[in-house]
């Protein structure tokens, strides 16, 4: 297999199980060579409703879900970080929970032969998530897993609501799924954001 990777765009279906509607955010955080998916962004969904959207290839960004208050790019919510098809095959794929602009949500990331992330409350600790205010105290990026290059399946279960930091408005027993090809999930407090990739080795 060649060290460079032909890589394929993104298709994300969300889907709407709660009963009211909601905005599932994908924001660009770009470094230099991330297209940007915008306006590709999902709008609201209703409830059963789905969207798919594709996402360009050599994307970095965040996914959250927009509870009122969170920024355009998440800012003062939890957030979940992906730099994702690098295209190199000896660069891993990265991913990370960060609470450091505020923790609103319980989130956890898994795939496939690497770790599992899972972060349910504001002190969960640097080795799941950056903790909130951290800038520099989780020294060589504790937080961050790396899952290899190429076509990685990647899976994720949802979270039971602990802790007194958890908001009323996440505990809605609701799921929010972005179904695409390699099964990336994110678990929410009961908000399931869920996606996954399509990439072709050449």
């Amino acid at each position: 297999m060649s060290p460079l990777l032909a890589l394929a765009d993104h298709k994300f279906t969300l889907t709407n199980r709660c009963g009211n509607t909601i905005t599932p955010v994908i924001a660009d955080t770009k470094c230099g060579y991330s297209p940007p998916t915008l306006p590709l962004n999902p709008s609201q969904i209703g409830s059963g409703e789905s969207q798919t959207v594709t996402i360009p290839s050599n994307w970095v960004g965040r996914i959250f879900a927009q509870n009122g208050s969170c920024g355009p790019k998440g800012e003062g919510c939890s957030v979940t970080e992906f730099n994702l098809d690098s295209g190199d095959a000896f660069t891993p794929q990265s991913y990370d929970i960060s609470n450091i602009q505020g923790f609103t949500q319980s989130f956890q990331i898994g795939a496939a032969g690497c770790e599992t992330v899972t972060c349910t409350s504001a002190d969960c600790g640097c080795k799941n998530a950056y903790p909130v205010g951290d800038i520099s105290s989780c020294r060589n990026d504790s937080p961050v897993r790396g899952c290899g290059a190429g076509d990685v399946a990647f899976s994720g279960k949802a979270l039971s609501p602990t802790g007194s930091q958890i908001d009323s408005e996440s505990l809605r027993s609701c799921l929010l799924s972005l179904i695409p090809a390699c099964n990336l999930w994110l678990c929410i407090i009961g908000n399931i954001i869920r996606f996954s990739r399509s990439l072709h080795a050449s």
